[in-house]
């Protein structure tokens, strides 16, 4: 069963993206796995987790059960993750990690517990898949749903668009996220009412009809990805611009000053 005023933030992080649902109007399901964002997140949102308008499901994502090792980032928060390939790119970027014991979450238990919601956003570091995967039992998905795109691996990229597919989605945008939170937009309240909102740093800014631009067809996104890709293999983290600390803080500073993002990253948005 689908629910039109509930929305998924999956990988919360600090609130960032729940805060916009919540001025929309909509319920939050939120998953976080690192304890200390989840003790951030229960603070912030205390008095819309008191009148039921936001719940918190603390663990990880996966497959297996019990408890699993999470890497928390101590330099950026947004980077924990389970998996070691995840951690080694963390490492080579020069961020701290700690090793901590979490439990898990399995989501396909989570969507039998809450429903589907509206929306679903997804940005767990590695286990995007597994949340994909939990939807192919469900005899709908969620109307729209957004996912960090893969920064290196137009396969990995091919698959995810194909996994969209099986779930319906034909509606697709790749859209850039380094200056979300430089922009006010104008979105649509579930009220229907026109709400001016300006996003905060980490945010992952509007979807669904919200967002700018026209939705384009899967082959018309590998298409876009490819480009974007050219971007990557000139500026992105295993360049020596970012590899570099002195480099990657002049091009973190030529970002600012021009407003371009040198590549920054993109999340893929899908729609029914």
């Amino acid at each position: 069963m689908k629910s039109d005023d509930m929305i998924f933030d999956v990988g919360v992080h600090k609130g960032e993206d729940s805060a916009f649902y919540l001025a929309k109007g909509f319920r939050v399901i939120g998953f976080e796995a690192d304890p200390q964002l989840a003790k951030v997140i229960r603070q912030r949102f205390q008095s819309e987790i008191r009148s039921g308008r936001f719940q918190l499901v603390e663990g990880a994502i996966t497959d297996a059960t019990g408890e699993v090792t999470f890497y928390k980032n101590a330099s950026s928060t947004q980077f924990g993750t389970l998996y070691p390939k995840w951690r080694h790119r963390n490492e080579q970027m020069g961020h701290e990690q700690e090793a901590v014991s979490v439990t898990t979450v399995n989501f396909a238990d989570a969507l039998a517990q809450y429903g589907v919601p509206h929306y679903m956003k997804i940005d767990i570091e590695g286990a995007d898949h597994l949340c994909l995967d939990a939807l192919m039992a469900c005899e709908v998905a969620p109307d729209y749903l957004s996912l960090e795109s893969d920064k290196t691996d137009l396969i990995a990229i091919k698959a995810e668009i194909s996994a969209l597919q099986s779930l319906g989605y034909v509606r697709f945008k790749a859209v850039q996220q380094r200056f979300i939170h430089r922009k006010k937009a104008q979105v649509k309240a579930l009220s229907n009412e026109t709400i001016t909102y300006g996003f905060e740093r980490g945010a992952s800014g509007p979807f669904g009809s919200d967002l700018a631009g026209h939705w384009i067809s899967a082959d018309e996104l590998t298409e876009r990805y490819m480009r974007i890709f050219e971007n990557y293999r000139r500026w992105g983290d295993e360049t020596v611009w970012k590899r570099n600390r002195v480099m990657k803080l002049g091009l973190d500073a030529a970002e600012i000053l021009s407003g371009i993002a040198l590549p920054g990253w993109y999340d893929t948005h899908a729609a029914l």
